[in-house]
């Protein structure tokens, strides 16, 4: 089992390395058994982590998800459901965790952080192609995802001064990729245009959701990526879904590589193992399994609300499997449980810590919930679903509903009609949703 360890002698106080990745789907990593090999410095961390397979967002997008994350609240329980770049969450854990004496540290790459981080003192924002290129014609911000790379970068020189790591630090680091634009320009999209997945997969031309901008041109392949894939068609774009597919799993595989040269870095500075370090995704992405193709923010299915967690305690050596249901906003006080902070009253979230060592008593007050309000005008206002005893509910504004069977049918193509379930399902998802 997974101890609490602050205070004891031979133990000290844990470092924390929060890595969340933007828009990262679990099922795409080849560590949940994705059939491409998108993540291998991450499934080598998973042999010494526990694995969450089935942790679930708050929310289907970036601003409340992370709040949540920060909060550990659901999001219904802040006001930073809609696109604005003006909000604060109040009552942010990591601010306890600084209480506490940790350095704490913020490097972020999507510009929704630049408020949502501002309890931190030492903050890094890669989001100003400028900044980060600087004219430099080499940096090509279009398709090679150089935000992370800068990211990465920053932790790294971040972690080599003594001054910071001396004491306990808590680094909070949020990577942009696999968000749209689906990078081209990583070096990996040329494998998985070639490979058997691609070629056994059904191509389904793109349903356009109306951005164009993510849009993938003959202009944007290398050479090698051009000459498998062939002449764009005629309408100035590729709309083969299995191309963007394999984009998207590109930039899996590229962010995977940056977090690994983190984990090495950590490795060799001899801070790996008296440290937590949790790699987990904000929210997921519909490929061309939900409409609107490659997007998210827009409906409450598991391609969105299905995200990889992995944590990796002090001195943990052996990978551990936790299959029960559990969300984001457990994470931060799963940190405090262990460090011996107290949580405070207000959160939602519950420590992971029982839920790993099997000795959990109020899974009843442990609902999975997740909650979207429409951020386009005239749609049917607010969204939430709830998961329990592999059933899920999602329940939409206008008072409709679907039932699915997760356990039969993960991929939630068929509603099933079964009342006393609903039923059961509406009285628990109450209990806890006003």
């Amino acid at each position: 089992g997974i101890e609490n360890s602050f205070g004891e002698a031979d133990q000290g106080r844990p470092n924390v390395i929060f890595i969340v990745v933007d828009n990262l789907r679990g099922d795409h990593l080849s560590t949940y058994g994705y059939e491409r090999d998108t993540s291998p410095y991450i499934s080598a961390f998973a042999g010494s982590a526990v694995r969450f397979t089935h942790a679930i967002s708050p929310a289907p997008w970036t601003l409340p998800a992370y709040t949540s994350i920060l909060t550990g609240k659901h999001a219904f329980h802040h006001a930073l459901n809609q696109p604005t770049l003006t909000g604060t969450p109040t009552g942010v854990l990591p601010k306890y965790l600084m209480d506490e004496g940790y350095k704490a540290v913020s490097i972020q790459t999507n510009n929704y952080l630049q408020n949502l981080d501002q309890a931190f003192k030492e903050r890094y924002h890669y989001f100003d192609p400028e900044e980060i290129c600087g004219g430099d014609p080499a940096c090509d911000w279009e398709n090679n995802g150089v935000q992370d790379v800068a990211a990465i970068e920053r932790a790294i020189k971040w972690i080599n001064v003594s001054d910071n790591t001396g004491k306990g630090f808590f680094m909070f680091i949020g990577l942009i990729n696999p968000h749209l634009d689906y990078k081209t320009g990583n070096g990996y999209l040329e494998e998985f245009v070639n490979d058997s997945t691609y070629s056994s997969a059904q191509p389904l031309p793109l349903t356009l959701s109306g951005d164009l901008g993510y849009l993938i041109t003959y202009a944007d392949l290398s050479s090698e990526a051009q000459a498998c894939l062939g002449a764009e068609p005629d309408i100035g774009y590729y709309d083969d879904s299995r191309l963007y597919i394999a984009a998207y799993d590109s930039e899996i595989k590229h962010t995977d590589y940056n977090i690994g040269l983190l984990i090495s870095e950590l490795k060799r500075l001899g801070l790996y193992d008296g440290s937590i370090i949790i790699i987990t995704a904000d929210h997921g992405e519909n490929m061309d399994d939900f409409w609107p193709t490659f997007s998210h923010g827009n409906n409450l299915y598991n391609s969105l609300i299905h995200v990889p967690l992995l944590i990796k305690f002090p001195g943990q050596t052996e990978g551990l499997d936790v299959d029960t249901y559990i969300r984001t906003i457990d994470i931060l006080p799963t940190v405090f449980d262990y460090a011996g902070i107290e949580l405070p009253s207000d959160a939602d979230g519950r420590s992971l810590i029982p839920v790993i060592n099997n000795t959990v008593t109020d899974a009843e007050e442990r609902p999975v919930l997740s909650y979207r309000e429409d951020i386009f005008a005239g749609g049917e206002g607010k969204y939430v679903s709830v998961i329990k005893d592999g059933f899920k509910l999602i329940k939409k504004g206008d008072g409709s509903y679907a039932v699915y069977n997760l356990e039969l049918d993960p991929s939630e193509k068929y509603r099933i009609t079964d009342p006393e379930r609903a039923k059961a399902l509406f009285d628990y998802l109450h209990l806890h949703y006003k």
